[in-house]
């Protein structure tokens, strides 16, 4: 039996727990969103979603997902990619940026772009440092959303990557 029918199996039966009728069309998105799961991980995950009292009717792929730590929570990313900026800047120092780079990751280097890039960042004041952090962990929660629906825009990078594409505006009535 292939990955993708063990799943479908999981799934159907899990529709039949909880008296969902699906689709064809429904069983097959559904199992798609799945895929990144082994049939194991989803066996387990719906084991504990059913065992849970709180769970009352059908879940949505990420619940299941989010059970055995394949779905990332936009708020906790955030909250550790502000947190690794902050730490980058005191032991990475200003003149370092592709050091601070692989240290933030891509999203919070997406953060540290839209703030003013790299030497920016590390001249805040001391005063400004909780504020700033709150700012930097709401960029960070946007980029993680957007990145996670795939509409993650393009943002300039060191030496001059491809720009934003503003083709949306022209969809804007005037």
């Amino acid at each position: 039996m292939t990955k993708l029918a063990e799943i479908m199996k999981l799934v159907s039966a899990l529709g039949e727990y909880y008296d969902k009728s699906l689709t064809p069309g429904q069983l097959a998105m559904y199992s798609q969103d799945l895929m990144a799961m082994e049939p194991e991980q989803l066996a387990l995950a719906i084991n504990t979603y059913r065992n849970d009292p709180r769970n009352d009717r059908f879940p949505l792929p990420v619940k299941l997902k989010s059970m055995v730590g394949l779905a990332i929570n936009p708020e906790d990313e955030a909250i550790q990619i502000s947190g690794r900026i902050l730490g980058a800047i005191a032991s990475v120092g200003p003149y370092r940026s592709q050091e601070a780079r692989e240290a933030i990751g891509e999203i919070g280097w997406q953060v540290v772009q839209a703030e003013g890039g790299w030497q920016t960042i590390c001249e805040i004041q001391t005063d400004d440092i909780p504020i700033r952090k709150a700012q930097w962990r709401q960029l960070a929660k946007t980029f993680c959303e957007r990145n996670s629906r795939n509409t993650m825009p393009q943002l300039p990078g060191p030496g001059g990557s491809p720009p934003i594409r503003l083709d949306f505006l022209k969809r804007i009535p005037e």
